[in-house]
């Protein structure tokens, strides 16, 4: 997922497992289906990921 600075995702940590990419990036792995909020100051977006994804949590300046 890749965020401008003005959003902001919502998820329940407990579901996922923090890992490293193979270059070192923060990385999650979700056992079973994570669902994820993506708020900006006028949409929300709600998306279901499922079990065994691989999440890139990453904040990008705008």
């Amino acid at each position: 997922m890749c965020e401008p600075l003005l959003m902001e995702n919502k998820f329940n940590e407990d579901l996922v497992h923090p890992t490293r990419t193979r270059h070192g990036h923060p990385a999650f792995l979700c056992s079973r289906d994570l669902y994820v909020t993506i708020e900006s100051e006028d949409i929300i977006h709600n998306v279901c990921i499922p079990p065994k994804s691989f999440l890139l949590v990453q904040t990008i300046n705008m």
